[in-house]
Order: structure tokens, then sequence, then C-alpha cells
């Protein structure tokens, strides 16, 4: 969805409907220059992949994902691999 997003700095997705989606992997894949980004009532309780969903996001320095649920979730490959710069 946001796959090799270069130049997006901050993304705040809380609202986001998220409630029927089975696969997040590749998500914010290479978002080089995201610094923060808002995941808060992500609906996850679907998902069943969310492989690489956060690889080399390598700006990121806030991730909230409150009530992240993954329950169902089979693969979480390299789901926060090259996060260098996560403080929170």
């Amino acid at each position: 969805m946001f796959f090799d997003c270069f130049n997006l700095t901050d993304l705040d997705l809380k609202n986001f409907n998220t409630k029927k989606v089975r696969n997040m992997s590749f998500m914010f894949y290479n978002c080089f220059s995201l610094t923060n980004l808002h995941l808060n009532n992500f609906q996850t309780s679907q998902v069943t992949l969310m492989s690489y969903m956060f690889y080399r996001c390598k700006s990121l320095t806030s991730l909230y994902i409150k009530n992240f649920n993954v329950d169902n979730v089979n693969s979480m490959n390299y789901m926060f691999s090259e996060l260098n710069s996560i403080t929170s």
C-alpha cells in the first residue's frame, strides 16, 4: 500500500478501516523518510501475514501500534527489521 513511498515523513492512519484486511505484508516497506507512524486502532484480527511490514523504515523514530491483535498472524518475518532509529 505504501511500498517505496520514499518521501513520506509522517503518516496518521489511526482512523483507517482495516477490519477486513488479511495481508499487511510489505505495507510500509522502504519508507526511508517516514519518522512517525500512527496505527492506533488498526484492526488486525483478520490479518494472517505481516512479513516485512515495517522493513527498512530507517528513519522511523515513533511507531504507535496500540491494541495490535496478532492472534491470527502466521508470518511476521522481518516485520521490524532495519528499524535503526526507533525510540518509542
